[in-house]
């Protein structure tokens, strides 16, 4: 094939029109390498019928085209619709998206980001509550968590509430990764820890307004109750997942 070649590329159930202004190397009916108005390449398939060329995304198992550009949205213009209080700050931003379009009233929530903590003592117990909140209808699952200090830095945040809540200090801190609540609309961003060897080391001194209960769980009554979808909140659930699966992997 060579300049000038008409091309239709087929794209899910959509086909879109396109012209072709470059030579292309073929070999046995695949396009090798092919550069997109957007400066996106990839591998593409050429089927031809009546001299018109279809052209379909094509992956070679086991091969990932390593040219791929993955290209980042850009925030022109941020500015303060809302402050209610120290939990929870509203924006307005204008976002140009890589074609160009711009968005000019894209919502964006802040809320102070938070270390969550599922620790298992001494006696291979895990420490949880039950308890209230006030988005859950009944009674929750929960493990140990709160909001990061000004200045403060995440597993410095996590042994502090760890110690607050329950009175109990670990020796053994396992990073289980840094997580952004929303994908779209920021919110918070979640900082997971798994502590092991806990001890009791002082009296719970904690500030949480919800009535609840310190249980103590083995390994199974904790998988019971995260399959039975007991921990009803997103970064709770998520820290006794991640949690299991490095003891999992670690341990058995």
């Amino acid at each position: 094939m060579s300049n000038k070649v008409l091309f239709y590329f087929r794209f899910g159930n959509k086909t879109r029109l396109f012209v072709y202004f470059r030579t292309i190397t073929l070999r046995e009916g695949i396009i090798i390498h092919v550069q997109f108005f957007t400066e996106r390449s990839t591998i593409l398939k050429v089927d031809m019928m009546d001299n018109v060329a279809f052209l379909t995304p094509y992956f070679v198992p086991g091969e990932q085209v390593s040219d791929k550009i993955f290209r980042p949205w850009q925030t022109l213009e941020r500015k303060t619709i809302l402050v209610h209080n120290r939990f929870l700050t509203v924006e307005n931003h204008t976002v140009k998206l890589p074609d160009g379009m711009i968005i000019p009233d894209w919502a964006w929530l802040i809320i102070p980001s938070a270390a969550i903590v599922l620790a298992r003592n001494t006696e291979q117990r895990f420490l949880c509550f039950r308890q209230t909140k006030y988005a859950v209808t009944g009674t929750t699952l929960a493990t140990v968590g709160g909001m990061l200090e000004a200045g403060e830095e995440p597993l410095e945040a996590a042994k502090r509430e760890l110690l607050e809540e329950t009175g109990y200090s670990a020796p053994r801190w396992i990073n289980l990764g840094s997580h952004i609540l929303d994908p779209n609309r920021g919110i918070a961003t979640m900082h997971l820890f798994l502590a092991l060897d806990a001890c009791k080391t002082a009296e719970p001194a904690s500030d949480d307004l919800e009535d609840q209960q310190l249980l103590f769980l083995t390994m199974a009554e904790l998988n019971d109750a995260h399959d039975a979808g007991e921990f009803k909140i997103l970064s709770w659930s998520a820290v006794v997942a991640m949690a299991m699966n490095y003891l999992h992997k670690t341990e058995s």
